[in-house]
């Protein structure tokens, strides 16, 4: 899951810790990591949410990963939704 499209889910209080976690193993794939992101690659999705947060808050500032604008974040989303319709329909 890509940062933007995180936020999104962040600030319509909507995240999980699955959420939390794709994102980790999507940057990851990438060959993007920090100290903090390792460990929520590590948590499962029955892990306590804010122990992921701080995790995740954590690694924003390691990786210099700043907060979008809501427009920003919500093109995000909505790219995401939209690569899902495709995959499902392929």
């Amino acid at each position: 899951m890509q940062s933007n499209a995180l936020f999104y889910i962040i600030q319509k209080e909507i995240v999980s810790v699955e959420d939390y976690i794709n994102w980790s193993h999507s940057l990851l794939e990438n060959n993007i990591s920090s100290p903090s992101l390792n460990i929520i690659a590590t948590f499962s999705f029955e892990d306590n949410i804010f122990e992921v947060e701080e995790y995740f808050n954590k690694a924003l500032n390691e990786l210099e990963i700043q907060k979008p604008s809501f427009e920003v974040s919500t093109r995000a989303y909505i790219e995401l939704l939209a690569n899902k319709i495709i995959k499902v329909n392929n």
